[in-house]
């Protein structure tokens, strides 16, 4: 009797074992799915993990009374790193003088208040287009009407080029996509 006990116990065990580790499994391939990929490596960035993006800003910008506030209007990610990849590639002045080449721009330095193109006074209201490192942690999941979305957390964020609105129209994503292009496969030759 004890060992008919025994086996039904054993048996027992085994399915909520086997339940387990296919629930666990099924959250795994989720996270996975979930995941972005990291422009350099090609492997996942996880949720809950540390990033780096090189995106394509445009916001208003405001100065009142010294204080300046930006509103963004739009954000295009061009690269996406994970931590491994993003510990070479976080150093925005870096960024600078591999797009200052691509773009040939003749004065590299990120002033915010100028043009990286033109070198015209930005106005001090006014929209523009940003090219920035951002260090972030990749989000926790939250639904809406279409899926699951990922949300990013910022922990740094710094401007590498800044261009005024007729410079930064000549600055679409498309262009700017394909420069940024370029510059990973000429890192990945490296």
């Amino acid at each position: 009797m004890t060992d008919h006990l025994d086996k039904d116990y054993f048996a027992d065990a085994l399915h909520t074992i086997s339940d387990d580790l296919y629930h666990l499994g099924s959250k795994v391939r989720d996270l996975w799915q979930m995941s972005t990929q990291c422009s350099a490596c090609q492997g996942p960035i996880m949720p809950g993990s540390a990033g780096i993006d090189i995106r394509r800003t445009v916001e208003y910008v405001e100065n009142s009374c010294g204080q300046k506030t930006a509103q963004i209007l739009a954000v295009d990610v061009l690269a996406k790193f994970c931590a491994s990849c993003g510990n070479a590639h976080s150093y925005p002045h870096i960024w600078r003088k591999r797009l200052a080449e691509k773009l040939d721009l003749t004065d590299c330095e990120a002033e915010e208040d100028l043009c990286s193109l033109c070198l015209k006074q930005l106005s001090a209201s006014c929209v523009r287009v940003t090219l920035e490192l951002m260090i972030l942690q990749v989000g926790q999941e939250f639904p809406d009407d279409e899926g699951h979305k990922l949300t990013d957390i910022p922990i740094y964020a710094d401007n590498i080029l800044v261009f005024c609105p007729p410079c930064g129209s000549r600055m679409g994503r498309g262009h700017l996509q394909g420069i940024m292009n370029e510059l990973l496969t000429a890192l990945e030759e490296e």
